[in-house]
């Protein structure tokens, strides 16, 4: 899992299976999915976007509520979760991808 670092999501996720995952550092939520989220590494490229740093990527996303995972593919969004989400979930959509 890597921290988004620039306003340019298209280039993260132009190519390949991502995962966009919008979070805060105060959601107990959030915090269990991080965990979740570092077993996965190397399976998926994940890309964290903390919400209170990165606003404006926030609110062009139409996220209404952390966390929130939204699925890509070769640039185009195929799933989203959010809420109470399980490794259950997530494993469920990449292998849908």
């Amino acid at each position: 899992m890597r921290d988004l670092e620039s306003n340019n999501i298209g280039y993260y996720v132009i190519n390949g299976s991502h995962i966009l995952y919008f979070c805060s550092e105060w959601s107990s939520e959030c915090k269990k999915l991080n965990t979740i989220l570092n077993e996965l590494d190397g399976v998926i490229d994940v890309i964290k976007i903390n919400v209170e740093i990165y606003n404006d990527v926030y609110t062009r996303f139409r996220v209404q509520s952390v966390p929130t995972l939204i699925f890509y593919k070769n640039g185009i969004k195929y799933s989203e979760l959010t809420g109470n989400i399980t490794k259950e979930d997530i494993l469920e959509k990449i292998n849908n991808l």
